[in-house]
């Protein structure tokens, strides 16, 4: 039998390399270039009293030179050199704090005075700091925030005060609080919004509640912690678990049944793997606009329409998106006409934007991952999706598609991708949309898989 294509789509994977200026492929760093002091130095050939003085000026040339604010205290705390980017921090001139008698603190903030005078007094008995933070004053009235490094300073052998580094670090505090401020918010929104909101780790397991989700759980906050979703789920029921909102009946502690509107979505670890999932729950009664879903093959499911060329191009977007939990870019080569099928748009979408993800992450930078759209000679559709990844290993298979299996974890332990949700997601959606999914595969070949569109389906 000669399958009829009707459309070919490449999908492309490229590694996210590091960009840089290259010489002959050496990579080559902006720099800045100072004389040497050493060079300098030779400069002052003649008598050792003289070395000596021309030797004290191209050190001091390139210590007032410094960007951070840079002082020099003697044993006894007095101060003895300060560089000029100390008007720039404090609008105090370098003469002007030499003549200081307990200086830096007239510059730094009334309330930060005493804790910096004790930090100064252990680093002249020979301790260190770094990265302390306090204010300081500037003389027109402003406010600025700096982040303090001290050390020893020894010559010949002999202590001789300390090094006192001061930088600016206003921008920081200022991500600070933009941060806190985002927490807040975030915080706010997920306190008070009327769906239940639950986070879990890799392993299925309650990393987080909200208030409501506690109240449809029959638990408290702290008593749900670590709690298993499996717990909460009918057996019957636990490969319900889908990416769209889908009617699931959950059974609180309190042995109560409670039919909710569910979703689930991904999310990264700061690192970018695979950290586990956050699920939205609203309980149905609770209205919000929310019916229950028509079996597959009937009722107003079966009169919505998706568009093969706009549910492609949609997917398409969702990957190459940044906030996408998909480490790969993705790029499709050719077109796909419009070809309507009597699909509700958004699960279809979300089988072909699973499966893809999948296949992206079996995947090597620079692999291609190919999309075929055949029309069978009985009239129905084939999605065929082939990778040339490492293939799924025979002992994986049975497992495939139970929730939180991931045949990337079995292989190299690693957490990438929808881990384990994404084919479970898949063969639910399919089996309520009366489609079939099913797979090829052969060990470090690849995988191809196949979602069966019934001539049914596709819109007169």
């Amino acid at each position: 039998m000669t399958d009829n294509c009707h459309h070919l789509l490449t999908v492309r994977i490229v590694s996210r390399l590091p960009e840089y200026h290259s010489v002959k492929n050496r990579p080559v760093r902006s720099c800045i270039s100072i004389a040497s002091v050493s060079s300098l130095l030779k400069l002052g050939l003649g008598s050792s009293s003289e070395g000596n003085k021309v030797e004290q000026d191209c050190y001091r040339i390139l210590a007032d030179a410094t960007y951070d604010w840079e002082s020099w205290l003697t044993s006894d705390g007095v101060v003895r050199w300060v560089n000029p980017a100390v008007q720039r921090f404090t609008g105090w001139t370098a003469a002007e704090c030499l003549a200081l008698t307990d200086y830096p603190l007239p510059l730094v903030h009334a309330e930060d005075r005493g804790h910096v005078a004790a930090l100064l007094s252990a680093g002249i008995s020979g301790a260190t700091g770094n990265d302390v933070e306090f204010r300081v004053v500037h003389r027109l009235g402003g406010l600025l925030h700096v982040a303090a490094s001290w050390q020893p300073v020894e010559i010949a052998g002999y202590p001789r005060g300390l090094r006192l580094s001061i930088r600016d670090i206003s921008m920081r505090k200022s991500a600070e609080r933009a941060l806190r401020g985002s927490e807040s918010l975030y915080r706010s929104i997920v306190a008070g919004a009327w769906e239940g909101i639950w986070l879990l780790d890799v392993e299925g397991r309650t990393e987080f509640v909200n208030q409501r989700m506690a109240e449809l759980l029959g638990a408290s906050v702290e008593q749900l912690q670590g709690a298993c979703l499996n717990e909460f789920l009918e057996g019957s029921l636990r490969t319900e678990l889908r990416g769209e909102r889908s009617r699931v009946m959950l059974r609180n502690r309190r042995g109560e049944a409670i039919n909710v509107f569910l979703s689930a979505a991904p999310r990264r670890t700061a690192e970018g793997g695979f950290g586990g999932f956050v699920l939205m729950a609203l309980e149905e009664h609770n209205g919000g606009g929310c019916t229950a879903e028509p079996a597959a093959g009937g009722g107003a499911a079966a009169g919505r329409l998706a568009d093969l060329s706009r549910v492609v191009a949609q997917v398409a977007h969702e990957i190459n998106n940044p906030l996408a939990s998909v480490r790969n870019a993705l790029r499709l080569s050719g077109t796909v006409e419009s070809l309507q099928l009597q699909l509700p748009l958004d699960e279809f979408r979300q089988i072909l934007f699973n499966i893809l993800t999948n296949a992206i992450e079996a995947s090597q930078a620079g692999d291609e991952v190919q999309m075929s759209v055949v029309e069978l000679p009985t009239g129905a559709i084939e999605l065929r999706i082939r990778d040339v990844g490492h293939g799924i290993p025979d002992a994986a298979r049975p497992r495939l598609f139970e929730p939180f299996f991931s045949t990337r974890t079995q292989r190299d332990g690693s957490d990438h991708g929808v881990r384990g949700m994404g084919l479970a997601i898949c063969r639910n959606l399919a089996e309520r949309l009366g489609l079939t999914i099913d797979y090829s595969t052969q060990e470090g070949v690849g995988t191809e898989f196949r979602v069966g569109i019934p001539a049914g389906r596709r819109a007169s």
